[in-house]
């Protein structure tokens, strides 16, 4: 009885360990020596993980992973051939990972004519693999409330730097005109 009972313990401390998510970090070195890393969720619900990683790759790496050739940055890296890559400095940290919860924290550089900075925060829920947006945080009401309080709070401080002006140009007898 007592090795059924330890059996099924270990059993279910294995299973219940399995099932947690876990971020891999996949690096990769173009042929003109750029380094990359990127985060691939594991671990938990295999769907889950296949949603959210296709979300991710598909905005920063523009490809569906597992139909790379060779690395999932070969779309975005430059060449030998093709100098320019599309992006650069591609990176990510884990801002939360816990049951429920996946944010993680992408930067980089967009390539153009000059390079435009990538610092983008995405959420997820780990019970759907849905992206999580504000408005769907919020109420209706809940939503006017916080965008009332932002507004309130953004005038306070346009109020405490006008009256800082103020009495700057005072300091100078400047008429306010």
């Amino acid at each position: 009885m007592k090795t059924i009972l330890r059996l099924l313990v270990i059993s279910f401390f294995f299973v219940s360990c399995s099932r947690e998510f876990q971020v891999q970090n996949r690096t990769g070195e173009s042929p003109i020596k750029e380094m990359y890393s990127f985060p691939i969720l594991v671990g938990g619900d295999e769907k889950i993980c296949e949603a959210i990683n296709n979300e991710l790759s598909s905005s920063y790496l523009n490809l569906k992973l597992g139909e790379e050739s060779k690395s999932i940055f070969e779309k975005i890296w430059s060449t030998s051939e093709d100098q320019m890559p599309e992006r650069t400095d591609l990176a990510y940290r884990v801002e939360y990972l816990g049951a429920k919860l996946y944010s993680v924290n992408i930067t980089g550089f967009y390539v153009g004519a000059y390079l435009n900075p990538i610092d983008e925060y995405r959420n997820f829920d780990l019970r759907t693999g849905r992206e999580i947006y504000l408005d769907t945080l919020f109420s209706p009401d809940g939503e006017q409330k916080i965008c009332n309080e932002l507004s309130m709070y953004k005038k306070g401080l346009l109020d405490e730097k006008i009256q800082f002006a103020r009495e700057q140009m005072s300091k100078e007898n400047m008429d306010m005109d």
